[in-house]
């Protein structure tokens, strides 16, 4: 019988007309008796150009490199800038993006992105950035419908 024990932290954050959006998580299974990979704790990545967008998630990770069945630690932040204003109307909100993952298989992995929300009130545009320990690279174009 295995059992995960996870403490989560997330906190919304209001300057302005500015806003922040945090989450944080570490676990690591306390009993690890006949564990199978099935069981390990599974990341929330994204390999596919469209899709939605939650706090706990990840642009570019691949689905399972960083699956695991020890210690954890995810961080994600996203922050929400005052809307772009056309002729007094609300139109689009830049938005900046920033996602930190480590395992201890995998080590560090982290993502930095740059975009725009609010694009026919619910759409999103974002480039994000990815860099692994070891030096490995990814960039990619993501876009989707806010779901928080």
């Amino acid at each position: 019988v295995s059992a995960l024990l996870s403490l989560q932290v997330e906190e919304h954050l209001r300057a302005g007309n500015t806003n922040g959006h945090v989450f944080f998580e570490m676990g690591d299974f306390i009993s690890k008796n006949e564990l199978t990979f099935i069981d390990f704790n599974h990341f929330k990545g994204k390999q596919t150009v469209y899709g939605e967008y939650g706090i706990d998630q990840f642009q570019l990770l691949d689905y399972y490199n960083f699956s695991t069945a020890n210690f954890y630690f995810q961080g994600h932040y996203q922050h929400q800038f005052s809307s772009l204003r056309e002729s007094g109307k609300s139109r689009f909100q830049p938005m900046i993006g920033l996602n930190y993952l480590y395992t201890e298989s995998g080590g560090s992995y982290g993502e930095l992105g740059v975009g725009v929300g609010q694009i026919l009130d619910i759409w999103r545009i974002d480039f994000y950035t990815g860099l692994r320990e070891g030096g490995d690279f990814s960039s990619g174009l993501r876009i989707g419908v806010n779901v928080n």
